[in-house]
């Protein structure tokens, strides 16, 4: 290879180098004239000729068969090394992985659960309408109140044979069974009739299949004690068939005889025996005014009606005036007498006073209400 002169420094370079070895100048080689020139320049310093234009030629250097043959062998070498440490990598990695057993897929049965079936018993009872009548053997109010109960079933099985009883205090009044459906309700009613002034308890049991449920009602029967805006409640206090009313009666017959009349013998025994005393606004049956001696005007008017009903005075011709004169209010009795016709009376006085003195007693007021056990009518 001929030598070349490098231009900064005179030292001699190959053709091949592209930097003076000595300097560090970089270099090219023109093609035209094969001088060595700076590579910043842009024509050759000897021939004139630009290097932007030329391209030089890329000259290869020769390599040998041994060389070759040397190569080769160096890139099997390194090729077997590599692939002996990929698989000696491979095995060990295979070695500490865990080992995983294979199951094939099984077929999972899906089932549906099955719903526990159970019955539960709720019971609830509730009072209904409430009816005053009169006892047909003692001539006494009484009350009839309408009971209604439900025994509800919130379990998911049927409650066959559900035992239901009725007590009224404490006392068995019903006993039977009934079949009641998952989420249904076994509805009914009983009607129970009390004397008045008195209370009592009834209550519902009911049980099917160990699940049992219990409600009570108390009740009170207590007789409304100012009815004079209620014609039902109002005639039952004129009791003629009341034994204890029949007994003054015979009493006051033994004692007068009935010498000028019957209607004016019982006026003189109740204006003589029985005190004014007691509550304008509480109303007294004739037997409590008969076991208390004592009433207001209006006590003493329901009990001569009662008793002139019991002596046989018919249901036309007596009756309790309720009446009013100003801010003043007052009871008295008005009876069809033979002869004379319809008398207001004052019970309160004895029978003397006949025609002017009751006409003086009670003159001035309106009646508003009469009535007796059969009747009743307002006036105003």
């Amino acid at each position: 290879m001929s030598p070349y002169v490098c231009p900064t420094c005179n030292a001699n370079v190959s053709a091949y180098d592209r930097y003076c070895r000595l300097c560090g100048s970089r270099i090219v080689q023109c093609s035209s004239c094969n001088s060595i020139v700076h590579a910043s320049s842009r024509f050759c310093h000897r021939c004139g000729s630009s290097l932007f234009l030329q391209v030089r030629p890329q000259v290869r250097p020769q390599v040998t068969a041994r060389q070759l043959t040397r190569r080769q062998s160096h890139s099997g070498l390194i090729a077997a090394v590599f692939m002996i440490v990929v698989l000696l990598g491979s095995a060990i990695l295979i070695i500490q992985l865990p080992r995983v057993t294979w199951h094939p897929p099984s077929v999972t049965e899906i089932r549906t659960p099955q719903i526990q079936q159970y019955v539960q018993i709720r019971v609830g009872v509730a009072q209904g309408d409430t009816k005053w009548s009169r006892n047909p053997l003692t001539d006494l109010p009484q009350c009839s109140v309408l009971v209604i109960y439900n025994v509800y079933n919130e379990g998911t099985a049927s409650a066959q044979y559900t035992h239901i009883v009725i007590l009224v205090d404490n006392n068995v009044a019903n006993d039977y069974s009934a079949s009641i459906a998952s989420h249904e309700r076994h509805s009914d009613s009983v009607t129970f009739t009390f004397v008045y002034d008195t209370t009592h308890e009834v209550s519902v049991d009911a049980s099917c299949a160990g699940s049992s449920d219990h409600a009570s009602l108390a009740i009170n029967a207590y007789l409304p004690r100012s009815p004079t805006r209620d014609p039902d409640v109002a005639k039952l206090y004129i009791t003629p068939n009341d034994p204890v009313v029949k007994s003054a009666l015979s009493e006051i017959s033994k004692l007068y005889a009935y010498r000028i009349s019957k209607w004016m013998a019982i006026r003189d025994w109740v204006s003589t025996n029985i005190r004014y005393d007691g509550r304008g606004d509480y109303w007294q049956l004739p037997r409590e005014t008969l076991e208390r001696r004592t009433g207001v005007c209006k006590e003493y008017s329901i009990l001569l009606v009662s008793l002139l009903r019991a002596a046989g005075y018919s249901e036309d011709r007596v009756f309790v005036v309720l009446g009013r004169k100003g801010e003043s209010y007052h009871a008295w009795v008005r009876i069809r007498i033979d002869v004379i016709g319809w008398q207001n009376i004052e019970p309160q006085g004895p029978s003397l006073l006949i025609i002017i003195g009751d006409y003086l007693v009670l003159s001035g007021y309106s009646a508003l209400y009469y009535f007796n056990d059969a009747n009743y009518a307002s006036l105003g």
